[in-house]
Formats: C-alpha cells, sequence, structure tokens
C-alpha cells in the first residue's frame, strides 16, 4: 500500500529506472534457527525499501519448522511456498544435485514484471545497503546478468560478542575464474583475494584485488541479483556435473551455481561479477544480529 512513509523510503534504481518490483528466491531445508533471522531481515528490506517483493520459497522435505515458518511469513504477503517437482528422487540425489532441483523447480514460479530476482541462502546475513548497493552497479547498462555480493566470513568475538569480518570469501565452491578465456578454474578451498589473510600467500597464478567490480566465471557469495528473463532462458539451469580431470573444479561434482552460471553468460551474452562494496557474512554457530 502507498503511504506517506514512501516518501522516505530508499528507491532502487537499474541504470536510471526505478525497480518497483523484485522476485525473491530462497530455498531452505531444515533452516528452523537461520529462518528466523533471515526473515527479520526480509522485513527490514520492506520497512527500508519503495519496492514491492514476491517471494518464493522452496522447501525441502524438513523435519523441523522450516515449512511452518515459512507458512507464516507468507501469510500476508505475496508470494508462493512449493515443493520440488518429483520430490520423491531427491532421496537419490547427491546434496548439489537436490538443491539444483529445488531451485529449478522456484524459477518456474517467478513472476516475469520482475526485472531482478534476488536469490539468497538462509545462512548469509544482509542488510538494505547490501541489496541498494548490487543495483547501484547500474546491472543493465553494464551488461550483467547476474551481480553477487562479497560474501565473507565472520567470526564470533566472544568477549565483546561482535562479529569480526575475516576477509575471506567464504563461498569458494561456487567460484571460477577464466583461465585465459578458454577455461574455468577453482582454486576451492581457498580464495584469491590478494588481502585475504588465510590464503594471500598461498601459491595461485592470480591474485585478486577486492575493489569495485570484479568479473568471474561464476559466484554467488549466498546473496546475489539475477536477470529474470535471463533465468528464464531455455537451456539456462541449475545443476551438478560429475566431472574427472576438470578445471572446474578438482572434485567428482560441482557447485550447483558452477554451470549456471557460465550457461547464463553464454545464453544472454552477459557478464557475471561480484561486487565488493555489498558486503554480506556468513556465521556458523550462534543466530546473532548483524552488526
Amino acid at each position: 500500500m502507498v503511504g506517506e512513509s514512501n516518501a522516505t523510503k530508499i528507491k532502487l534504481f537499474d541504470s536510471g529506472e526505478q525497480q518497483n518490483f523484485l522476485n525473491v528466491m530462497l530455498v531452505s531445508r531444515d533452516s528452523e534457527k537461520s529462518l528466523y533471522q533471515t526473515f527479520r531481515m526480509f522485513k527490514s528490506l520492506e520497512d527500508a525499501i519503495d519496492c514491492s517483493f514476491f517471494y518464493v520459497f522452496v522447501e525441502n522435505g524438513s523435519q523441523d519448522h522450516t515449512r511452518d515458518l515459512m507458512e507464516q511469513f507468507l501469510h500476508s504477503r505475496e508470494g508462493i511456498l512449493c515443493t520440488p517437482e518429483n520430490d520423491f528422487i531427491m532421496d537419490y540425489l547427491e546434496r548439489p544435485e537436490r538443491i539444483a532441483h529445488a531451485r529449478n523447480t522456484g524459477i518456474k514460479f517467478l513472476k516475469t514484471n520482475a526485472k531482478w530476482t534476488l536469490v539468497v541462502d538462509n545462512d548469509v546475513y544482509f542488510n538494505t545497503e547490501s541489496l541498494v548497493e548490487l543495483f547501484n552497479q547500474n546491472p543493465t547498462a553494464n551488461g550483467y546478468a547476474k551481480v553477487c555480493s562479497f560474501g565473507e566470513q565472520a567470526a564470533l568475538n566472544e568477549q565483546t560478542q561482535n562479529l569480526l569480518m575475516t576477509g575471506h570469501y567464504y563461498d569458494t565452491w561456487a567460484f571460477t575464474i577464466k583461465a585465459d578465456d578458454k577455461d574455468f578454474r577453482s582454486y576451492w578451498p581457498h580464495c584469491i583475494f590478494e588481502d585475504c589473510p588465510f590464503c594471500k600467500h598461498l601459491n595461485h597464478h592470480k591474485k585478486i584485488k577486492k575493489q569495485g567490480v570484479i568479473e568471474v566465471g561464476s559466484a554467488f557469495g549466498g546473496f546475489a541479483i539475477i536477470d529474470t528473463m535471463g533465468m528464464l532462458t531455455e537451456g539456462v539451469r541449475y545443476f551438478s556435473a560429475h566431472v574427472n580431470n576438470s578445471s572446474i573444479l578438482e572434485q567428482r561434482i560441482t557447485c550447483e551455481h558452477v554451470p549456471f552460471c557460465i550457461n547464463l553468460s553464454e545464453k544472454t551474452g552477459k557478464k557475471i561479477v561480484i561486487a565488493t562494496n555489498s558486503r554480506v557474512f556468513r556465521h556458523e554457530g550462534e543466530v546473532l544480529e548483524m552488526r
């Protein structure tokens, strides 16, 4: 409902065009503890930003109160709660494949009048500035198909109860860079940012400065806006490829974001980038308010 308070809200602009509607997609399973905080953060976005949100929640066989919490949150909001299609196959899939299957189900419910879809992990902590900074990159004008936040690990200072950013890009499983413009290379489990205190001494072929906008092969970071029509383009989907002797990952199976980003970029002709000014963090352990 439009009211006088909207005059004081933050307006989202993409390349000079105000964004009045935004999809929000969240996939969760057994996430009862973290969802309390996630929904508080969604509420903060609603209170601060002059934009309507359509929520697409995919609940994946939880044994706790995850589904109940999602239903309660959606009770007074526009959105849908769905279950992965053919969910009986989920028990036969490995974890990245299960998540990919769930994400693909959610894509089918996205509203096309929302130019951008915010994709969130429920164990990632963000604030209003995290979202505003993604749109400050003028993604349409710059040819971005996906703009990811810089997701850092956070450590809890037990004496002060403050969260300390580590500077380490935590989601290295989804992160790849282009190698010689021919292939994609992952440095999992390490990141390759110059100022990471944990990874700066490792002998990588290339170091990246954590500044500005960084074009990558694939990334997520737990908080990203993705071109909605790009997500709905034929041939663009999440999946987890089994690989052997591949430079994508020195693992048996890839993160679902890696092939998704590669396909999204190839099908749309647009870039996948990390906006380092948009910071989010992940703290494993006690659920705390974002400082």
